[in-house]
């Protein structure tokens, strides 16, 4: 015995389709294409313009900022020189960098200086004053430049 279903599946017909509105004709003219395109540019051109300026000012912002740090850097520097009448550098000396050595030198050749240089400096072996030298001729020099020699070659 063999028994056989059928199913019927109600197949609905799509609705119809609106027609399609006419298509849309160009309601400016050449030359009013023209002066709009024109004015297009021209705002493009001021708003690169504005940018520029605004990326000169943020420039300019920038060095005052990096010039008032190196300034403050500086003036605190010579305070804790005129406090302490010691650089701050010497005052940690563990904080200095020494490269590593590139080789190994030969045994034979090792000096008693070579292995005092090995060791890194202690802080009692740092100077506990300063007299540093005044860099008054460098910055003569820097503005008024070299010597220059206006003598005749014979």
């Amino acid at each position: 015995m063999s028994h056989t279903i059928t199913l019927t599946i109600p197949i609905s017909t799509p609705p119809p389709l609106a027609p399609l509105p006419p298509p849309r004709t160009n309601i400016l003219r050449t030359h009013q294409i023209a002066k709009e395109l024109s004015a297009l540019e021209k705002s493009l051109e001021d708003k690169k313009a504005a940018i520029e300026r605004q990326k000169s000012k943020v420039q300019k912002l920038e060095e005052c900022v990096q010039k008032e740090k190196e300034s403050t850097r500086e003036e605190e520097e010579k305070r804790e020189l005129e406090k302490s009448g010691v650089p701050k550098r010497f005052k940690h000396p563990e904080e200095w960098n020494y490269p590593a050595p590139s080789h190994t030198p030969h045994p034979l050749y090792i000096t008693t200086a070579n292995q005092y240089g090995h060791i890194p400096p202690s802080i009692h072996e740092m100077p506990d004053q300063f007299h540093g030298l005044s860099d008054k001729f460098s910055k003569h020099l820097n503005q008024a430049g070299p010597y220059r020699n206006t003598a005749l070659n014979y």
